[in-house]
């Protein structure tokens, strides 16, 4: 008998691991699964607002010293699990009004749209990168880089759940991509 090497396709790492790859599969398959997927999307989105917040939390010690920690790791969960909610509502607005398909309806979504907050806590796994903000010199770059990268991710999230053009859900998400990042730089570059 041989020993099964192979990680659980239903599972959150297999799923977080997938969207770091950019499988456009992957929110094909979550949208389609309604095994408890709302509690493994916002666990992602979690796990990378946490990385997020020692990042900057290290950061802050970094820079200011050792109780600068606790400010920069509040900060730093706060602005990611914020700026990700900011990000879902104005992508969900801007798909639903301004970018939507001249033929589709308005309110697909309603307040809530299920695939869309699944997919897109899926898109924000690449941000466990920013973890590594606190590194001198680089660290910026590597947070930035996966801002970027979580944006493509979101993009490919958008494309597979809501009904839009590739296009239009580029740049849905980039509209909504720019609050989300002027709330992340502001606090960020306020805490350390």
């Amino acid at each position: 008998m041989k020993e099964k090497n192979v990680v659980d396709k239903g599972s959150l790492l297999d799923r977080m691991k997938r969207a770091l790859i950019l499988d456009p599969d992957l929110y094909k398959e979550v949208i389609s699964d309604t095994t408890a997927l709302n509690s493994q999307a916002l666990t992602a989105v979690a796990i990378a607002s946490l990385a997020n917040g020692f990042g900057v939390g290290f950061a802050a010690v970094i820079i200011e010293g050792g109780l600068g920690f606790f400010g920069g790791l509040l900060v730093g969960l706060l602005t990611a699990l914020g700026g990700w909610l900011i990000w879902y509502v104005c992508v969900q607005w801007f798909g639903d009004t301004i970018f939507k398909e001249p033929d589709s309806k308005a309110g697909y979504g309603g307040i809530i749209h299920r695939g869309l907050i699944i997919t897109l806590g899926f898109s924000n796994s690449p941000r466990v990168l920013t973890f590594f903000y606190f590194i001198p010199y680089i660290g910026w770059i590597i947070a930035l880089i996966a801002s970027v990268w979580t944006l493509i991710a979101g993009i490919q999230a958008v494309s597979a759940t809501l009904p839009l053009t590739h296009n239009r859900a580029v740049a849905t998400c980039v509209a909504g991509w720019i609050p989300y990042m002027l709330l992340v730089f502001l606090f960020a570059g306020l805490t350390v």
